[in-house]
């Protein structure tokens, strides 16, 4: 409705959010092991796991449960592996990570004509889009 139509643009970023804290860096990287095509599944999956990947990551900078998400998506262990060790791709996260707008601090975070609607609900981001056409 709004994307498509070229009225707005997504810019997705990832950043270091509880409950995983440093270790968003490493779920950051399995996300994109799948390339474009599998990138928001992995991403749902991620989000639905998000409290037994923090259990797991208290014990195993590597956990399990990474590689099971990874497999539910067509990824064996060692693509997985080569994805997660890769020095570029971290890098790459990292420096996102820093480079970020200040203001990003809670996720979602939408800007919309320069208002932060932080953490929005679906109607409230409708709203707020419709109301910046709309000034227009």
């Amino acid at each position: 409705r709004y994307i498509d139509t070229g009225k707005a643009k997504l810019v997705y970023r990832d950043g270091f959010f509880q409950p995983l804290g440093l270790a968003s860096d490493t779920v950051a990287a399995l996300t994109r092991c799948g390339g474009r095509e599998r990138y928001y599944a992995i991403m749902a999956d991620v989000l639905a796991r998000q409290s037994d990947l923090k259990d797991q990551f208290q014990t195993d900078p590597r956990p399990p449960l990474l590689f099971e998400i990874g497999a539910a998506h067509g990824l064996p262990r060692p693509v997985v592996e080569a994805c997660l060790s890769n020095p570029a791709l971290s890098s790459y996260l990292k420096n996102e990570w820093r480079n970020r707008p200040d203001a990003l601090v809670a996720y979602p975070t939408f800007v919309i004509n320069g208002r932060m609607v932080r953490g929005a609900e679906p109607d409230e981001v409708i709203r707020a889009i419709d109301a910046a056409l709309a000034a227009r």
